[in-house]
């Protein structure tokens, strides 16, 4: 069929793709179409999972490689794409944001801000805002999108107010726990086992000591309307 030969094609491009920037062209053009055929063509899972696992192993040794982010938070944020195909562009998420350029970062912050939405799980929309942890330090008024709108988006505003209020309020002498268990941990005054997961889990958190906590205390960017 038409579609089972686009997938060899393609797998074929990925296998070709020897250098990093071949291997770069072809995951910009490649990765959504992926992820889409994935969701409309159960005939061809196996095939593109397969795809997937390489392009993936093949991605998390080679930092440089730049991911289509913006592509990814269209899939992520309609509604109406299945819910493994919204999951599968949130990893992406996860795995490309922080290689992007510093510029490129901020400029994607609404869409980033717009994802948080009420239908998401609170795991995922946490796992987004600490991907803006390493650099929102760095963020100026000048440099944020005026098209940002949070003052338009109420229920986003909120989760960001709340959970970066949790990030401020933590102590220096935070642990970060690679297996959360509330028996062990020493929860803070003013948190919660909850809490003290959702800022210091290992498998959210870039956060791993003081210096770094210091580095992301100042945010008031945020929460200007």
């Amino acid at each position: 069929t038409s579609s089972g030969d686009e997938i060899d094609r393609l797998a074929l491009r990925i296998s070709l793709a020897d250098d990093d920037e071949q291997f770069e062209k072809v995951v910009q053009k490649s990765l959504v179409y992926i992820l889409k055929k994935l969701a409309m063509y159960e005939e061809y899972r196996k095939k593109l999972m397969e795809l997937l696992g390489d392009i993936t192993r093949r991605l998390k040794c080679r930092p440089n490689i730049q991911i289509p982010v913006l592509e990814l938070f269209w899939t992520y944020n309609d509604p109406s794409n299945l819910v493994f195909l919204i999951n599968f562009s949130h990893l992406y998420i996860r795995l490309g944001y922080p290689r992007l350029p510093f510029v490129q970062q901020v400029r994607l912050l609404p869409f980033l801000f717009a994802s948080l939405t009420e239908d998401k799980p609170i795991c995922q929309r946490d796992a987004l805002l600490h991907i803006t942890l390493p650099f929102i330090e760095n963020v100026t008024p000048e440099l944020v999108p005026r098209d940002i709108g949070l003052s338009e988006l109420p229920t986003q505003r909120r989760f960001i107010a709340d959970f970066y209020s949790l990030i401020l309020l933590t102590p220096y002498n935070l642990q970060r726990l690679v297996r959360f268990d509330a028996n062990q941990a020493v929860i803070p005054d003013g948190f919660n086992s909850y809490d003290l997961s959702r800022v210091v889990h290992d498998r959210f958190s870039t956060i791993s000591c003081a210096e770094e906590l210091e580095k992301v205390r100042c945010m008031p960017f945020v929460f200007n309307p």
